[in-house]
């Protein structure tokens, strides 16, 4: 049962789909596409839908597009009754050549804003700029700037006050600046710390938990120098307990000998703990190869699923490629591609475990993407069953990645072309009523009415023990926005499956994690039981009250075989009521039968 200070909500909306597949199909059966590129997710009117941010095709506007239930609209998804729609008032226009957008509640005050990383043609550099939307849905012509910046910054919760703050390299320091009206051009600087190099450009910089206490560790990518330039370092810092952010010395630093692409983090074998996947570029001539180093930790407590581990990345040794917990998958049907750096995660089929984007090229050298299937275990990858012709055809990708256009517990996949202005959307069309999750972990806002859906907290970390019908139990973990870097693309929420009829009717033991300072609360996350699957939670912390105090909704999804349920259930009443009465006329009959033949005549 779900504890007395969650808000149970019932939200009755039914998808219909045009084609039923196989248990373990996919099926992509239609594709829409936007007529912009897409920069990044968020939920900029605080709706609970997903919205999206996309550059103009002179790159100097970025451009808000709601999802919308009904009315008018300039691009309709195939086969759900929603639609985007351009906002036109909430256009950011700027001079600088927009290059990546991520969008945050930077000022905190429940309202979407946007952080713009671009090029600055005039001084020949690149700066960030942060602009607030207002309270008629629109955005401040005045913003918040940082000059003179290597790389797209990362945007992080440094200190433990639910506010987020932005970090960046500056030749071998590191600066962490939060929204001030004091400080320079709007923003001050709260860390300034000497690393042991540069960092890389581009950077996989992270903000997630790796040690399984649900509160995030900082993971900054390092270029090797001198005789390790051709070496790239991982270093992972440790949060204290305290508003002092984290520690000046890595708790853990690994060693890539090869020349890496984009680092993507997940649980890529199940077992609740997050894993790191590396591609290995082939610029040197030889297959690029993808590369997945499983995050094995010891077993948790049931009711202690936020304790730090004391065997997290436990390698052996330093240079990862060496360490026994590591799998390396090749080619499947095409040649992985060299010089596409993006592999994307996500659980398509909702049977728990992370399934992969992966760009790929054929002998003329032209790029799409195929869509792996990770066995259990992480075992291997498979290609999936089903209709994926339309994906397949698809070339010069730039970019694909996973998301739930629909909002409806099902993951689709969105793919950026390279030669054009657009993004596209391809519908999943899968139907098993397999049972999902959807967590939301918000920043700490008060709660009261409009409560602030839209905005969405940095390094939120989810882990919770499903029970399966034979009585076992399997813990999950989930990380909300752990990257923001380079074409990231993270949703603002954290969605799993649960797998196709193995799991009982809730989540045994549920726990979501925030940075927060540990000296104002006895613990950073809460607990709960009897967590409903097939549903939406959004989780308010507080930085004031204390864990027990935090609340969660909970928005319920009907199951997709709702409707048969119902059939069955009133053809077996019909049919039960047609028994009864028949059943009673002959009992009816009998009796006067019955009674004539006993009757006394008098005359």
């Amino acid at each position: 049962m779900i504890s007395e200070c969650v808000v149970i909500v019932l939200c009755l909306s039914i998808s219909t789909r045009a084609t039923l597949v196989a248990e373990d199909d996919i099926a992509l059966n239609s594709e829409q596409t936007l007529p912009a590129r897409i920069l990044c997710f968020g939920d900029f009117n605080g709706d609970r839908f997903t919205d999206v941010f996309a550059i103009s095709s002179d790159k100097k506007s970025l451009e808000v597009y709601t999802w919308k239930q009904d009315g008018t609209a300039l691009f309709k998804v195939a086969g759900t009754n929603g639609k985007f729609k351009k906002v036109e008032d909430a256009t950011v226009e700027t001079d600088l050549e927009i290059l990546r957008a991520t969008a945050a509640d930077f000022d905190y005050d429940g309202r979407l804003d946007i952080l713009i990383y671009g090029r600055n043609e005039q001084t020949s550099s690149n700066e960030v700029r942060v602009y607030f939307q207002t309270k008629d849905k629109t955005f401040n012509d005045k913003f918040a700037c940082i000059k003179n910046v290597d790389d797209e910054p990362t945007v992080v919760d440094f200190d433990g006050d639910l506010h987020p703050d932005v970090l960046y390299g500056n030749g071998s320091v590191i600066e962490v600046k939060t929204i001030s009206s004091k400080g320079e051009c709007g923003f001050k600087t709260i860390d300034s710390s000497v690393l042991l190099g540069p960092l890389t450009v581009p950077n996989s910089n992270a903000f997630v938990d790796l040690n399984g206490d649900c509160r995030p560790e900082l993971f900054l990518t390092r270029k090797g120098e001198g005789t390790n330039s051709k070496k790239t370092f991982l270093d992972i810092y440790e949060g204290k307990n305290d508003a002092n952010g984290f520690n000046r010395k890595p708790s853990k630093t690994f060693e890539i000998d090869f020349e890496i692409g984009f680092i993507t983090f997940m649980d890529f074998d199940g077992d609740g703990s997050t894993d790191l996947l590396i591609p290995q570029l082939g610029n040197d001539g030889s297959d690029a190869l993808i590369h997945i180093f499983l995050n094995k930790q010891e077993k948790p407590r049931r009711d202690k699923l936020c304790e730090r581990s004391s065997e997290w990345l436990g390698f052996s040794t330093q240079i990862m490629a060496k360490s026994p917990n590591h799998i390396t998958f090749g080619n499947l049907d095409k040649k992985i591609s060299s010089n596409r750096t993006y592999v994307r995660a996500g659980d398509i089929n909702r049977d728990g475990l992370a399934d992969l984007l992966v760009p790929v090229e054929d002998s003329n050298g032209a790029v799409s993407v195929e869509l792996w299937i990770m066995k259990e275990h992480a075992k291997g990858v498979r290609r999936p069953r089903g209709d994926l012709d339309r994906l397949k055809d698809r070339s010069n990708v730039m970019i694909a990645t996973f998301f739930d256009v629909r909002d409806d517990g099902i993951l689709d996949i969105m793919v950026i072309s390279s030669n054009d202005d657009e993004s596209s959307f391809f519908v999943n069309s899968y139907e098993q009523d397999a049972f999902f999750v959807k967590m939301i972990g918000l920043n700490g806002l008060d709660r009261s009415s409009p409560k602030p859906y839209g905005v969405n907290q940095v390094g939120v970390t989810t882990r919770f023990l499903l029970e399966d019908l034979d009585g076992s139990s399997n813990l999950r973990s989930c990380s909300q926005l752990s990257q923001n870097g380079n074409f990231a693309l993270q949703t603002p929420y954290c969605m799993t499956g649960l797998g196709i009829q193995k799991s009982n009717n809730y989540i045994r033991s549920f726990f979501m994690g925030f940075h927060v300072v540990q000296a104002n609360h006895k613990h950073h996350y809460r607990r709960w039981s009897g967590v409903v699957p097939n549903s939406q939670l959004f989780m308010f912390p507080s930085e004031s009250e204390q864990p027990d105090h935090w609340t969660l909704e909970l928005w319920m999804d009907r199951s997709r075989s709702l409707i048969w349920v119902g059939i069955g259930v009133l053809s077996t009443l019909a049919v039960l009521i047609v028994t009864i009465y028949f059943l009673h006329r002959r009992e009816v009959d009998e009796d006067k039968a019955e009674k004539a033949s006993t009757a006394v005549f008098v005359f």
